[in-house]
């Protein structure tokens, strides 16, 4: 049976078990070297509180339940029952859901019921039909769902209904939408939220050769989410990136919002503002483009 942890973080002794190393508790993300790759550096990043962890070298990443299988180690519920903590009670540490089976059924709902909603979504904001197979989109009989890819996972789903409700599935996870495209791109824009991502893939798509579009990654995160830490996190899947264009409202919000991501990129990261409407989806409306940011059309002539 694997020690209780009894360290600063809640589970520094629990993952030193299950690595057979020790873990510093330098901060509560902790760098340690892949076991799962010939790691020369300090690659895998774990979170000592919640139990996530991501390997920015070879992409391996999970919970603690799958990084003590990977391992061939065995935790037990007991050794689980441990809760995040710093004041308050948290949730307990456990394998995320996986809501590819529950896309997969919103995806085939919608092509088979084609909802007058889904079809005003897309002619409304001029968006291209082909966000519909792009993104997995899906339909619950009374709002359109955003699915959450990680190759062939889904993390989240989230609801759209045409009142303007937003909802999620229980168990849902905070991360970049469209991640599959983010991730190993040289250039990035990050948008805020699903429908502005949807829009500025459209427009680059419909506008760009594939040989550019293949190399720009379009992504969101819906409210500006995140925290310092979990930017950093996020920050993993943008390594790879030359410039992340922070493509958030031309508001208050957007212009705070933008101040996480940006520091967790450091100088890579460019804010452009949409300059014709308040976000990126009103921007295209009103006529506007991807080259009406300096910065983002220099990137554009470059790819």
């Amino acid at each position: 049976m694997l020690a209780l942890p009894m360290g600063k973080y809640a589970l520094t002794e629990l993952i030193s078990d299950i690595l057979g190393v020790p873990v510093r508790e330098n901060r509560k993300d902790a760098l340690v070297r892949c076991p799962f790759h010939d790691d020369r550096h300090a690659s895998l990043s774990i979170d000592l509180e919640q139990g996530w962890w991501i390997c920015f070298a070879c992409g391996a990443r999970g919970g603690i339940q799958s990084l003590a299988t990977r391992m061939g180690k065995v935790v037990n519920d007991a050794d689980l029952a441990l809760r995040v903590y710093e004041g308050s009670v948290g949730a307990l540490v456990q394998e995320p859901t996986d809501y590819a089976e529950l896309a997969r059924e919103l995806r085939a709902n919608l092509h088979r019921s084609r909802p007058d909603d889904v079809v005003r979504f897309i002619t409304e904001r001029q968006l291209s039909p082909r966000v519909l197979r792009h993104f997995g989109l899906g339909w619950n009989g009374q709002a359109i769902a955003f699915p959450y890819y990680d190759d062939g996972e889904v993390f989240a789903v989230k609801y759209r209904a045409a009142d303007g409700r937003k909802w999620a599935e229980q168990g849902s996870r905070r991360g970049i939408y469209n991640v599959n495209d983010v991730r190993f791109k040289p250039y990035v824009i990050l948008c805020e939220g699903e429908s502005d991502t949807l829009a500025v893939w459209s427009h680059l798509t419909d506008t760009y050769v594939s040989d550019i579009v293949d190399r720009i990654g379009v992504g969101g995160i819906p409210g500006v989410a995140g925290s310092r830490s979990t930017w950093e996190v996020w920050a993993l899947d943008l390594l790879w990136a030359k410039q992340v264009f922070i493509a958030y409202d031309a508001d208050e919000a957007g212009d705070t919002g933008s101040e996480l991501p940006l520091a967790a990129v450091g100088e890579k990261g460019i804010r452009i503002r949409p300059t014709k409407g308040k976000d990126m989806t009103d921007h295209f409306l009103a006529g506007g483009t991807l080259n009406d940011f300096t910065a983002l059309e220099d990137a554009l002539s470059l790819a």
